[in-house]
């Protein structure tokens, strides 16, 4: 049970690492950029730095949803694949 629960988390940490990885390097409309500077603004941020600070966060939290659910995806999926035992 263990071993699961830190498989999972693993799993959860590399995929959110990478697909964060990838958000970051996609060349995004300008329009992406304008819409997070004003989400910046409106939430008190002063400059470059703090749009980009914000920009990360949002890009690591859409890869750690997208890492929760294709891990619970994949966990479900598995689950019904397992050949069930039958104790006597």
């Amino acid at each position: 049970m263990i071993r699961g629960r830190t498989a999972r988390g693993a799993a959860i940490a590399a995929l959110t690492l990478a697909i964060a990885w990838v958000l970051g390097r996609i060349h995004w409309p300008e329009s992406v950029g304008l819409a997070v500077s004003a989400l910046s603004g409106r939430l008190g941020g002063l400059g470059i730095e703090d749009t980009e600070d914000l920009f990360m966060i949002l890009c690591f939290v859409v890869a750690f949803c997208a890492a929760v659910a294709i891990v619970t995806l994949f966990g479900r999926r598995r689950g019904t694949v397992r050949p069930t035992e039958i104790r006597n």
